[in-house]
């Protein structure tokens, strides 16, 4: 007897995902109809951005598409002229949709990448607002490895928070 919690493959398309994640959030206790209604807004609005980002529809993009779309995301949402507070928004919104992908059996090189940096990761958790957590956010953006980090992606992160006007 299948449970309403078990999905028997990962979804493989955007699509597929976002109704996979409709209904994991639908069967969830601890969240009100009106807050699973405004998640799924938000997913469903970042899902169409990382589609557009790719030139495809979210019947023909994959999960792993969107999972590596990368720093091209970044640029793509800059340069539709939004703002920094949506940008931030919809970042934060595609690495929920991505948790929920990795969650319901997804596989990604971008997974393997963020298990890597897990544990230092949940380190700097507490300081979300400090240049260490970020320092790791873009090394996961541009998919180096911890072990591959190195002075010179260092150098890189600076120059680009210098081109943004954060100093």
């Amino acid at each position: 007897m299948k449970t309403t919690n078990s999905i028997p493959k990962p979804p493989s398309t955007v699509h597929d995902l976002i109704e996979a994640v409709r209904t994991h959030i639908v069967n969830r206790t601890n969240r009100t109809r009106k807050q699973a209604s405004k998640l799924m807004s938000a997913l469903k609005s970042v899902a169409n951005h990382l589609c557009s980002c790719l030139g495809k529809s979210p019947d023909q993009a994959s999960t792993s598409e969107i999972a590596n779309v990368g720093a091209k995301f970044g640029a793509y949402l800059k340069g539709h002229g939004l703002s920094p507070k949506r940008i931030l928004e919809l970042t934060y919104n595609r690495n929920t949709l991505l948790r929920y992908a990795k969650e319901l059996g997804c596989s990604s090189s971008l997974f393997v990448l963020q298990d890597e940096w897990e544990p230092i990761h949940r380190a700097m958790k507490r300081h979300r607002h400090t240049t260490g957590y970020q320092i790791v956010r873009f090394a996961i953006q541009r998919q180096i490895r911890p072990s591959n980090f190195s002075n010179t992606h260092l150098e890189t992160f600076v120059a680009d928070k210098k081109k943004s006007g954060n100093t």
